[in-house]
């Protein structure tokens, strides 16, 4: 949904809005789309900036996660956010062609932890609270970011 949106030609605060999430998760999944290729590389001091910015505030919360993240992927399990369209045939299956019931969904490790997320078949829902108390909303297949962090949904 924020590469749709991005492409559209909104601003991120204007994104980040739509999606009820923060800015700078708007902001960093820009960065990781255009990682990824998705997007091409901005141009113009003001996205540069803000890129940099991005970049050193994702680069700080990596050191920050590999200082307090403890848990190993398990063998055979992938810690990568899935595709939108990976998503919508996950929530498909687990509908079973029964469009009013929900499905529930897993996201990366962060932190030591992780959630599960039931959503709609819109991909709207919210986690159930972990440990710590927190949860995360989830928009559009999207979850908005909690306690200074924020995850990607897997499948």
């Amino acid at each position: 949904m924020v590469l749709e949106l991005y492409k559209e030609g909104n601003a991120i605060s204007d994104i980040a809005e739509t999606l009820t999430i923060t800015r700078n998760a708007a902001d960093a999944t820009v960065h990781r789309l255009r990682a990824k290729g998705l997007l091409p590389p901005a141009s113009g001091a003001a996205e540069a900036s803000s890129d940099q910015s991005t970049v050193a505030s994702e680069q700080d919360q990596e050191s920050e996660d590999d200082k307090t993240d403890g848990e190993e992927i398990p063998e055979g399990e992938e810690e990568r956010g899935a595709t939108k369209a990976e998503l919508v045939a996950e929530v498909k299956r687990q509908q079973g062609g029964v469009t009013s019931k929900g499905a529930t969904l897993k996201t990366t490790t962060v932190r030591r932890h992780r959630h599960q997320v039931k959503v709609d078949r819109m991909g709207d829902g919210q986690t159930a609270p972990d440990g710590s108390g927190h949860a995360h909303r989830c928009f559009r297949y999207v979850l908005s970011s909690a306690q200074g962090h924020e995850h990607d949904l897997v499948v």
